[in-house]
């Protein structure tokens, strides 16, 4: 009947324009990861050389002046601070399902967060803040060890460009029955109800503090990839408490 052979016509066009939009979604992907590795590679090559040089300078360079040390100090952070940058938009080009860390790994959470803390310090001490981490030992998950690094450096740095002027940031880690939760509590304005689901999402907070608006996001993804989970609650002493929940497995 003509109504039927146009019934199958529709559903033959719709059944095209699936596979079409499925086909443009895969050459977007692909797209998408080999720019980010192309340009991410680039700049950690600058990146590396700038952080280099500007080494060489401060111990084997001519002896500096206040200004002169404090002008190559900001030099530094600023070059971590991007090397940060290209990291997360690397971590943003790839899928962030379970198979995205095949490689899993005893990770030692206590050991990890002192040495992520110590790393981020200067950038927080520029800002005249500090950070306070004393995680017991002992407490392993499984999982990769760069990654977990990479995300508990995005909640120090939320923190830092979120926080209150002169505050100390905890960075916290205590067990769960199968659980570990990790937290980075600061001393800001907390987040208002009605926009904890949204930070969590890409570019939600691009632009408000320099920053692209993937640090939370990488979050998420990294604790979902390791069967966790992320979340934001209001600490006791005001401000803001982050952090990621994540299976826990015997030392």
């Amino acid at each position: 009947m003509p109504w039927l052979a146009g019934a199958e016509l529709v559903v033959g066009g719709l059944a095209g324009a699936v596979v079409v939009h499925w086909l443009a979604e895969r050459r977007m992907g692909r797209f998408r990861r080999e720019f980010a590795q192309g340009v991410s590679h680039e700049m950690r090559t600058s990146l590396t050389h700038i952080r280099l040089f500007t080494e060489m300078l401060q111990v084997h360079g001519e002896p500096a002046d206040a200004e002169q040390r404090r002008w190559l100090g900001v030099i530094e952070r600023e070059a971590l601070r991007l090397g940060d940058m290209v990291e997360n938009l690397l971590d943003f080009a790839h899928d962030a399902g379970p198979e995205a860390y095949p490689a899993r790994e005893p990770v030692e959470l206590g050991a990890l967060l002192e040495d992520t803390a110590a790393a981020c310090a200067p950038l927080a001490a520029a800002r005249g803040m500090r950070i306070e981490a004393d995680p017991p030992a002992g407490v392993v998950a499984a999982g990769s060890a760069r990654a977990l690094r990479q995300a508990v450096a995005n909640l120090l740095d939320n923190a830092v460009r979120h926080g209150a002027p002169g505050q100390t940031i905890t960075l916290s880690l205590h067990t769960e029955p199968g659980r570990a939760v990790v937290a980075v509590t600061d001393q800001g304005l907390g987040v208002p109800a009605a926009d904890r689901t949204r930070i969590w999402e890409p570019f939600a907070q691009a632009g408000e503090t320099g920053g692209i608006g993937l640090g939370l996001a990488l979050v998420r993804r990294v604790a979902t990839a390791h069967g966790g989970e992320v979340f934001v609650d209001d600490p006791p002493g005001g401000g803001a408490r982050f952090g990621m929940v994540l299976p826990r497995v015997e030392a």
